[in-house]
């Protein structure tokens, strides 16, 4: 029987029809910088293509280009056909944008302009028309003041549940103290610190070893900088600092979890010699104030008990991981195929009641079916 709970989907890729649909939203300075004479445009524009031929046009599926042409995921309405009214009545999205090709560019003054006018897009023309659909505030992280002051301009919105760093060029992993104003102000308006894989990750975040060359070893590599993001922010003393601060980690795999957590355990006496400031087990660290997007299921033809009993070797970690289907990448996770896959003790949790409790909806909203369900398999 297929699932027909409620689903939160931590991570919806969505973009605008034309990029002349954000340049309107720029200040008329940025505006005309932009448009120029033509050669400042070409130099400024964000890149078109992906450094792997597989994932040229940001690994966008070709099942979700619109019906009436324009790039993937840039209509509202064919989205909600696919996703938001497919698989439930009862269905919550966070929308994270094309990362990895949006807001990037070196200019840290154009960039918070960019930034500060995608979300301006986002709350016209998504949030607001979809009682069901949220947005996390995207970042310029090349400047930090401008971070602070994104934050403050749009924090109070209701959609808004977090705010999302779209690359990383500092060099600097995500907990390092230069980037705890940001998550200071971040609480302020009770935000989620969401962390997504980024096309930084591939130059700055594993520059020792070398770019990868290829898309195999980029994609088998994925989780080195996230492995790397979650110590950090355990090392440099994040959430004593800030205790209710929390983190989402997004389409980085699962199957690291369990390394990771017994690695930093074990090292935990050590860990205090460097980082006096950490109180408690890293573990604990991680299961109260982190989830994890289970985008993309690690999990092989004929082997998911395989993939479940590295997981379940954790205690407790079902009650750190939320669905992601990471939509409309070729990597879709189809949510009736990840609930499939769960053992059944774990779906409703990872599925919905965490990311509920992650984001403090209250458990009743999602009890109510407002409508026909349109695409789910009987």
């Amino acid at each position: 029987m297929a699932y027909s709970g409620p689903i939160v989907d931590v991570d919806v890729h969505h973009t605008w029809k034309s990029f002349d649909d954000i340049v309107a939203y720029l200040p008329k300075r940025w505006r005309e910088y932009w448009e120029g004479d033509g050669k400042t445009r070409a130099a400024t524009s964000p890149p078109g293509g992906s450094a792997y031929t597989l994932l040229d046009g940001g690994g966008m599926g070709l099942f979700a280009t619109p019906p009436g042409g324009g790039p993937v995921a840039s209509d509202y309405d064919f989205m909600c056909e696919q996703l938001c009214d497919r698989y439930t009545s009862r269905y919550r999205g966070i929308l994270t944008f094309n990362i990895g090709s949006q807001c990037g560019n070196a200019n840290p003054y154009l960039n918070a302009a960019l930034c500060s006018a995608i979300n301006d897009w986002n709350i016209d023309h998504w949030l607001d028309v979809d009682e069901r659909l949220f947005g996390s505030i995207l970042l310029p992280s090349n400047n930090i003041e401008a971070c602070i002051e994104e934050i403050h301009r749009i924090g109070h919105h209701t959609k808004m549940v977090g705010i999302l760093f779209p690359m990383n060029p500092s060099g600097r992993p995500l907990g390092d103290p230069m980037f705890h104003p940001v998550y200071k102000a971040a609480l302020e308006y009770d935000l989620t610190v969401d962390i997504h894989v980024n096309s930084s990750d591939i130059v700055t975040g594993r520059a020792g070893v070398g770019a990868p060359g290829t898309y195999i070893e980029n994609s088998v590599r994925l989780t080195d900088p996230a492995m790397h993001y979650v110590t950090s922010f355990i090392v440099n003393g994040v959430f004593e600092k800030f205790p209710d601060l929390k983190l989402l980690v997004k389409e980085y795999g699962t199957s690291w979890l369990p390394h990771l957590i017994w690695k930093l355990d074990k090292s935990y006496e050590a860990l205090k010699v460097e980082s006096p400031w950490v109180k408690k087990r890293p573990y604990e660290y991680i299961y109260n104030n982190m989830k994890f997007g289970t985008q993309p299921l690690e999990v092989m033809i004929d082997q998911e008990p395989r993939w479940i009993d590295l997981l379940a070797a954790v205690d407790g970690i079902e009650d750190i991981l939320v669905f992601a289907s990471d939509y409309p990448h070729f990597q879709f996770d189809d949510p009736f195929a990840a609930a499939r896959t769960l053992p059944k003790s774990w779906v409703d949790k990872v599925m919905w009641k965490n990311s509920a409790d992650f984001f403090g909806w209250d458990e009743a909203d999602f009890k109510t079916v407002d409508k026909e369900l349109v695409g789910a398999p009987a």
